[in-house]
């Protein structure tokens, strides 16, 4: 009974991932295909009993994928309102954008430039508004989720915390752990850094 809410959520996977194919294919046999061969995926089949976080993380990451198909296709207020949600819950679910977002950037940068023949200007204005909306809306709604997770939570507690987090003696966690002390010292900012 323990997995069961895992194995709803793969379910969910499908179904959205259905939904999607198909919003972009116009195909009922591709996206049943494609459901089909997430839902009976050893990997997911794996996750959805061993390593559970995954699942979530997937789906996130389905979901933002199309919304940044979506968007790439049509950048209408109800796509940006749907990337920057699905970014907004890819986050939620300890999604790493070191990797992922320069690979969108450069999705991105491509896709105005040699599909739709932009300039860099106009690219360079969609760039910084887009990321403006998407800070200001991530930021407003990790405030609200984690806020009340870390409020109580003494700075000497965080800081303790992100040392045990990032135990190495490397440069790079040493800069990791000297920046979110550092915001861990600021009231404001402390739920950034759970």
């Amino acid at each position: 009974w323990s997995r069961l809410p895992m194995i709803l959520l793969s379910l969910v996977g499908a179904l959205y991932l259905f939904y999607a194919t198909f919003h972009h294919t116009k195909n009922v046999l591709i996206a049943t295909v494609t459901g089909i061969g997430f839902l009976t995926s050893v990997n997911v089949i794996a996750h959805t009993r061993y390593v559970t976080t995954d699942v979530g993380i997937t789906l996130a990451l389905i979901i933002l994928v199309d919304w940044f198909s979506r968007y790439l296709d049509k950048p209408t207020r109800q796509t940006v309102a749907g990337l920057v949600g699905a970014g907004i819950l890819a986050s939620l679910t300890k999604f790493s954008w070191v990797v992922v977002g320069p690979i969108f950037f450069g999705i991105l940068l491509w896709h105005r430039k040699h599909k739709d023949q932009r300039t860099w200007s106009q690219i360079t204005t969609e760039v910084i508004r887009l990321a403006g909306i998407f800070f200001i809306a991530w930021f407003l709604i990790i405030q609200s989720v984690y806020w009340p997770l870390v409020s109580n939570m003494s700075a000497d507690l965080q800081a303790e915390l992100i040392n045990k987090s990032f135990p190495a003696d490397n440069a790079i966690s040493q800069i990791t752990r000297s920046g979110l002390t550092s915001l861990a010292s600021v009231p404001g900012l402390r739920p950034i850094t759970h």
